[in-house]
């Protein structure tokens, strides 16, 4: 029986999206490769990661603590998110590990000298042999926030560099990092998609409450990643009065007081307690279209048909995992140019009207849409039979 470690991100909050990002990594290997031993890591403690017994049908161990059952695994597949990006670990993980942001300078220091050895040893198998790294597949990962800058770091580099021309294959989820790199791959395919899209939409029966809809009327709303808010919900206002349809919040993450006290105002009910991934996702199904921030809002809506029109500044660049560029080039990948928004041109009234006026033309064009939702399925076709095909190469 083969042993294969997932390694998934840090989650530090309750997230729709990466949990989607994980379910496909459980349905995925658990359909193409039922005698293996499929065990999920992570650097969270199992304690730690926020979704209760029941909600979600995976859980997770601390990658650090049950290090030589990680090690001694015989395939390792990195699954999806930043994780091997620079930023991720100066500016996300730092930001994330409360313990960390919690201790005084001195001890913070050392706990990320700690955090890094770590990334070393787990992230890009600093140390061990070469056949180990051949048992290696990175998947739906991104490194879109790499730049040159980043290789004043020495140690990060040779660490990168070593993993990314050794490994058995990788496949990212965009194509300015397949692009990136695709030197150290030579003349190998190196793109992929997102885990997300790798779903079905009978794996999210798994999920407690899930029921796919079998009408989609009315447009689903969630903003919580870009700034402005109050010029999106108008926005999404008036979208959904000219279309004649309902506007509806969608509760992808819970929602700070001040958040739901303005949505109060546009005539949308935002829970204040948080809601089942299931019942989430159930409501995503349900909707004409949706109009949001979110990157993974899009991909799941996406995956399952639904137009999604995103919103994201122009003028935001590929600084962290928040950052809104990722969203611009799921959107230019897969053909979708014309459904996304930028918020600096809803900027003005003028500016407000002219974009209604645009989205509303661009949602109605089944043409567009469908062609959108045909790019994402023959991508993802092509994504899973490339990570099928790397993974039964090892598992032979």
């Amino acid at each position: 029986m083969k042993k294969i470690a997932v390694i998934c991100a840090h989650l530090p909050d309750r997230n729709t999206g990466m949990l989607t990002v994980d379910l496909a990594a459980h349905t995925i290997l658990r359909d193409y490769f039922p005698e293996s031993q499929i065990t999920l890591f992570s650097f969270a403690r199992s304690s730690e990661v926020p979704y209760e017994s029941g909600e979600s049908s995976h859980s997770y161990l601390d990658i650090a603590k049950n290090s030589e059952k990680f090690l001694e695994s015989d395939i390792f597949l990195y699954w999806g998110d930043f994780i091997h990006s620079h930023s991720y670990w100066e500016y996300d993980m730092g930001l994330w590990i409360n313990e960390i942001q919690a201790l005084p300078p001195l001890q913070r220091k050392e706990a990320l000298e700690k955090l890094h050895s770590d990334r070393d040893k787990f992230i890009f198998l600093s140390g061990q042999p070469l056949e180990k790294l051949k048992q290696t597949v990175v998947f739906g990962s991104t490194i879109i926030t790499n730049e040159a800058h980043d290789n004043a770091d020495s140690n990060y580099t040779t660490c990168f560099n070593n993993f990314f021309a050794n490994i058995g294959n990788v496949y990212f989820r965009d194509a300015l990092s397949a692009s990136k790199v695709s030197p150290l791959r030579q003349s190998e395919a190196t793109l992929g998609c997102d885990c997300a899209f790798l779903l079905r939409n009978e794996d999210l029966y798994q999920l407690k409450n899930f029921q796919l809809s079998e009408n989609r009327t009315g447009v689903g709303l969630f903003l919580g990643r870009s700034p402005s808010k109050l010029k999106m919900m108008i926005f999404a206002k008036m979208v959904a009065n000219q279309m004649n349809e309902d506007l509806s919040w969608l509760p992808w993450f819970s929602s700070f007081p001040k958040m739901r006290f303005a949505a109060k105002f546009f005539g949308l009910d935002v829970p204040q307690h948080d809601v089942l991934p299931g019942d989430i996702l159930s409501k995503l199904s349900g909707y004409r279209f949706v109009i949001t921030d979110t990157y993974h809002i899009c991909v799941n809506a996406w995956r399952m048909g639904i137009p999604a029109v995103c919103i994201g500044q122009g003028t935001n660049g590929s600084l962290h995992s928040l950052s809104d560029k990722k969203k611009e080039i799921l959107f230019e990948q897969y053909g979708g140019r014309r459904l996304y928004v930028f918020l600096e041109r809803i900027s003005s009234i003028k500016g407000m009207r002219k974009e209604v006026a645009r989205i509303c033309k661009e949602v109605s064009d089944n043409d567009l849409t469908s062609a959108v939702a045909k790019n994402v399925q023959e991508h993802r076709s092509m994504a899973l039979n490339r990570l099928v095909s790397a993974l039964k190469a090892l598992h032979n």
